[in-house]
């Protein structure tokens, strides 16, 4: 008997819902940290509506939701995360759906999710009842809608509001989600000749995220105070730095020999932009579509803040503020690695 034949297609999926069990139950035990504290404290736990207020720490969707649920259940450490638990959810299964978007492999399949979720960085915000779970869950559902769909004017619309959510529950990915959405009217147009359609995609990719931002987003946008976005790199180094050295945070010394210890430490900074530099080879070699739109987007959005930096002094995104590069990268990543290996096989 085969057992590989009965069991791998479960594999995946066994995988994706222990993730899930996993995010719940660190949200029950593990200790509210200081920012978390700060959310609840000065944002939600207020009589007056101070969700609406602009502040860095405010993260506007998730403070919404964080009253919502507290006034509901109380307050516990489950019902202060409950919204980025729900953020872990829809991350979780966009994910689950990309990578089986990606191949049929479960060689590809299983460590491309691996990285997706269980990097600690990304897992560690998956839990924390801040913006960035939300924020990635519905990004990456804008990217599996992308996926799935032919890209009608009803995917297309939802998508902007995917965009327009992820952008309500931190601001930091504003220009991902941009760029993301570009590279979906893009795409979307370059289907069709028709002048009046392609002003259908326009309106479809633009209009439900303005009206969702409208109501959730711009509040906090037009009060923007100055001084509040002093946090973050002053070189493009840097910012990879931080997430490399974030997703890869530490060995244990226990199992690493201390000269390998020593050596890999090292060699951390490093890996994330080769693990780029890799995922552009790839797509140089085989020009896989996925692959190269997320690069784009990756490139664009990397771009746009390196100009923000230059001529308006905004610091770069750096650690959490930088947390969307990881699925991208990765993504990028399993798309060149998929395509090679329908390519070769």
């Amino acid at each position: 008997m085969d057992f590989r034949r009965y069991y791998s297609p479960l594999i995946l999926p066994v995988t994706a819902i222990f993730a899930l069990l996993w995010a719940v139950a660190r949200a029950c035990v593990q200790s509210i940290t200081i920012d978390e504290a700060d959310t609840y404290l000065v944002w939600v736990a207020r009589h007056d509506p101070s969700h609406w207020e602009a502040a860095s720490n405010n993260h506007v969707l998730n403070s919404l939701l964080m009253r919502l649920f507290t006034s509901v259940f109380g307050v516990s450490h489950l019902s202060v995360r409950a919204p980025a638990l729900l953020g872990a959810a829809l991350y979780i299964l966009a994910a689950y759906l990309l990578c089986r978007k990606l191949t049929p492999g479960l060689r590809v399949q299983w460590p491309v999710f691996v990285c997706l979720v269980y990097n600690p960085f990304v897992f560690d915000h998956l839990v924390a009842a801040r913006g960035y779970a939300l924020a990635l869950g519905f990004m990456m559902c804008l990217l599996a809608i992308a996926a799935y769909t032919r890209l009608d004017v009803a995917a297309c619309a939802l998508c902007s509001v995917c965009a327009a959510l992820s952008f309500a529950a931190n601001f930091s990915f504003a220009f991902v989600n941009a760029f993301a959405m570009l590279a979906i009217l893009t795409w979307a147009c370059a289907r069709t000749q028709a002048t009046q359609t392609r002003v259908r995609f326009l309106g479809a990719c633009a209009l439900p995220g303005l009206l969702v931002s409208v109501f959730l987003s711009l509040p906090a946008v037009l009060h923007w105070p100055k001084g509040q976005l002093e946090y973050g790199a002053h070189s493009l180094r840097e910012m990879f730095a931080t997430v490399a050295q974030a997703s890869l945070y530490r060995l244990n010394p226990q199992i690493v020999n201390p000269m390998l210890y020593q050596l890999l430490e090292h060699a951390k900074p490093f890996l994330l932009p080769a693990l780029l530099v890799l995922a552009v080879w790839q797509w140089i070699r085989w020009r896989p579509a996925i692959s190269g739109a997320l690069l784009g987007i990756l490139a664009a959005t990397v771009g746009a803040h390196w100009l923000l930096l230059k001529v308006f002094h905004v610091s770069l995104p750096m650690d959490r503020t930088a947390i969307w590069i990881v699925p991208l990268c990765v993504l990028a990543i399993g798309a060149a690695a998929a395509n090679r290996r329908a390519l070769t096989v």
